[in-house]
């Protein structure tokens, strides 16, 4: 039976990798900002109404930013399916179709650690980050997963409006930028829009 968990695990990631390698060829996705909102459970509809508000609301967002629903599942019911939704999220960074990840602690927490976000010192300065609110630090961890003392740089902020409760189900968010390669004062706008929305 694990067998046939692990295997089906794999078949699913390189599944997706492989349709998530085929968006990666069009011009105009190369231009966009994407934002993917990840968390146990992400309703995409009620994402992408939200979505549409927040575009209108920001005229010159339109046809710049693409918002993504990602639904992790849980780990400890289902570890398969949980661990072919972190590899879609490392294939979606390297393919460069991730720019801001609003997400659930524990994706921020598994994430800071492994470096996918930019620690905000990078791109804040510190009367920036501290006009932010709730900044968002996680402990790094050893290989077992005990936690070793160290802490990973702080790369997230909470989001403190309620605009992604219907569609994250009401779980505690924190936004992070992922790169900021294509635009960024762009990409910054967004995501200080996004910790207030």
């Amino acid at each position: 039976m694990k067998i046939k968990r692990i295997l089906a695990a794999g078949v699913l990631a390189a599944v997706s990798i492989l349709s998530l390698g085929g968006c990666g060829g069009d011009s105009s996705a190369e231009d966009t900002i994407g934002v993917v909102v990840s968390s146990a459970y992400v309703d995409d509809e009620a994402l992408q109404a939200f979505a549409g508000e927040l575009v209108a609301a920001h005229p010159d967002w339109e046809g710049k930013v693409i918002f993504t629903s990602q639904s992790m599942g849980d780990s400890e019911i289902d570890g398969a399916a949980y661990g072919a939704a972190v590899m879609q999220q490392t294939a979606m960074a390297a393919a460069d179709e991730m720019d801001i990840m609003v997400c659930d602690d524990e994706n921020g927490a598994r994430n800071s650690r492994s470096e996918l976000f930019i620690p905000l010192s990078d791109l804040f300065t510190e009367e920036e980050i501290a006009a932010f609110g709730e900044t968002l630090t996680f402990e790094m961890v050893d290989e077992s997963g005990n936690p070793t003392g160290e802490m990973a740089p702080t790369c997230g902020v909470r989001v403190t409006g309620d605009g992604f409760d219907t569609a994250a189900g009401g779980a505690d968010l924190g936004a992070y930028i992922v790169s900021t390669d294509k635009d960024e004062a762009l990409v910054k706008e967004i995501f200080e829009t996004l910790i207030d929305s």
